[in-house]
This record gives structure tokens, sequence and C-alpha cells, in this order.
């Protein structure tokens, strides 16, 4: 099967982040102008295994597009089967593959940033689903294992000669996990030598970040991942640098009252898809965020967090406005 391009035409995506990437974050998001979005990392045998949970999922509106589906597992067999699988009953932009993950339940089984040890398996994973699907398959990569072994610029030779779409580079190695500053040289040297679009992701974490990142490394987009939480401003704020008329002036600096009610609806929308009780407990993680950095946030979240219904919560924001 001949390997699909991709067209990036946005500046600045979403990036895939479990619990909290699902389908209410990714419309917000989009709606914000993020250029594309990602869903949470989906264990290929899960789909496989026609397991109901993981084929929900990877449900998605049609205003979420372009969005890619993240794929992780180390059978090649069982990565091309379920990137069939997603393919044919969802039919994303994009299949995306992981191989960056460091958490160690997915490392422990040889998935994730476990397969930058293993190349020849990485290989062989990325070439069966590309000739598996025909949609584009993209990769997203750490800079390697550890610090000794670090080549993300021949990781990503290697992937674009199985027939990989776009990759995107967080510059961090597995060892580091999520300390210290990701080493956004490697993005540059990345994409002096690539052939196919790169995405550079790490410490991305307001709009001046995005811009920083674009100057120096020339990546053709930016993936933002905390930057994001509880602030989809970040993509409208950028959709000012993809206009030239990027400047500390013309930023969106939402103030308390605009934040807030962003959260109210956002909870609505969580209660609407998961029920009173779920969206709630669903929205918990997503209201520290909403609130960091508020006047008296630290008693506002502990009003929030005991609330159990809608009503409750209406009161507390109410009350605190």
């Amino acid at each position: 099967m001949i390997p699909m391009s991709f067209n990036l035409s946005g500046k600045l995506v979403l990036a895939p982040m479990a619990g909290f990437t699902d389908s209410v974050f990714r419309t917000i998001c989009r709606r914000f102008g993020a250029g594309m979005v990602f869903t949470d990392l989906i264990s290929a045998k899960a789909i496989t295994y026609k397991n109901k949970k993981t084929l929900e999922m990877m449900e998605f509106r049609e205003e979420e597009r372009p969005i890619g589906i993240q794929l992780y597992g180390s059978d090649p067999d069982v990565m091309a089967e379920a990137a069939i699988i997603v393919a044919e009953k969802f039919h994303p932009n994009v299949i995306d593959l992981n191989f960056g993950c460091p958490v160690k339940k997915v490392v422990s089984k040889n998935e994730g940033s476990a397969l930058l040890k293993d190349l020849p398996l990485m290989n062989k994973i990325a070439s069966r689903v590309v000739n598996a699907v025909d949609i584009p398959v993209s990769a997203k990569i750490r800079s390697g294992w550890d610090k000794e072994s670090e080549d993300p610029v021949s990781v990503v030779n290697m992937l674009e000669s199985c027939g990989i779409a776009f990759v995107t580079i967080h510059p961090r190695t597995r060892a580091q996990e999520y300390r210290g500053l990701s080493n956004w040289d490697w993005i540059r040297q990345v994409k002096e030598k690539a052939h196919i679009p790169v995405i550079g992701n790490g410490d991305v974490l307001s709009p001046q970040d995005a811009v920083r990142m674009f100057q120096q490394t020339g990546c053709d987009a930016v993936m933002v991942g905390r930057g994001a939480l509880g602030n989809p401003w970040i993509f409208k704020n950028m959709g000012l640098f993809q206009q030239g008329s990027f400047t500390e002036e013309n930023l969106t600096q939402p103030d308390a009252g605009e934040k807030l009610s962003l959260a109210m609806t956002h909870l609505k929308q969580c209660i609407e898809k998961y029920g009173e009780c779920s969206g709630i407990r669903q929205m918990r993680k997503h209201l520290v965020y909403y609130t960091h950095n508020l006047p008296k946030a630290r008693e506002l979240r502990k009003h929030l967090f005991e609330a159990k219904t809608i009503k409750d919560l209406e009161d507390v924001f109410h009350e605190y406005k």
C-alpha cells in the first residue's frame, strides 16, 4: 500500500493526554482554534478485544476533525489489526503510533517509549500499520530511552522510510519522564534532516513558548499539552501568529469570570455526555486548571470538589463571582 501524506494546516495542535483529551475537551479546543486534536492513547490489544469502554474512547464528532487516534502496543500483528478496525469503524484523519509514553505500566510491557530500545521492532510495527490502512499514519517519539541512547534523527529517518506521514518529537528521554527541560535543539536537528513534517512538543505552556519553539526549531507545528488545560485560549492566541499579528498587546488574557464561565460550559457538556455523577467526577481534574492562579483558588477548589450535583456547583460558582 502506498504511504499517505498529510497536510498539517494548523500551527498548534492538542496533545494526546490520558484522562484529559476526551471528546468534550477536544471539541472545546477545536472551537478555540486548535489545528488538530488527538485522542488519549488507546491500547491496540483492547481494540482487538472489542472492549466497549475502549471503543467509546475513540468516538468523536465531525467538528473535532482533523483528529488523530493514537494507538500503543508492541505486537506488529495486533497493532495492524487494531489500525484496520479503527480505520474502518471511526475513519479518523490520522492513526498515530505512540513510541514515547514513559509511564511504567506501559513501558513494562515493552510498549510506548520502551520501543526506543528496540528499533527493529518499532520499524516492524510502523511498516505493518502503514501497509494495513489507507489513511495517513504518524508517530510520536521521545529523544531516546536515556541520555546515552539519544538519537532522534536516526529514529525519524527510519520511521520516514517506513512510510510515516509526520512525526511528533518530545525531546526528553524516557529516563527524564517529565522532569527537567526538554531539549528543543533535537527538534531543530530532526527538522533539518527529515523530509516529512515535524511537530515539536515539550514545555509549551504559553503562546510565547510556542512562538519561540517555531523560531528556534523551524518545526512545522507545535503540540501543546498541559499548556492547554484550563486554557484553550492558547489556541486562539496562536491564531494571531498565523495571521502575522502576534503581539503581547493582542493576546487574549481571560479574566476570572471568563475562565469560570467556560468551566461551567465544559462541566455541562461533560454531564450531558457522561451523566451527572460521572460528568462531575470527570470534570474535577479540569477544574484544578481552570481555577489555577485565581484569587482564593484553594478555598474555591475545596467547595467545588465537595459539590455533588450541578446545582451545588452552580451555587459555588455564583457565590465565588
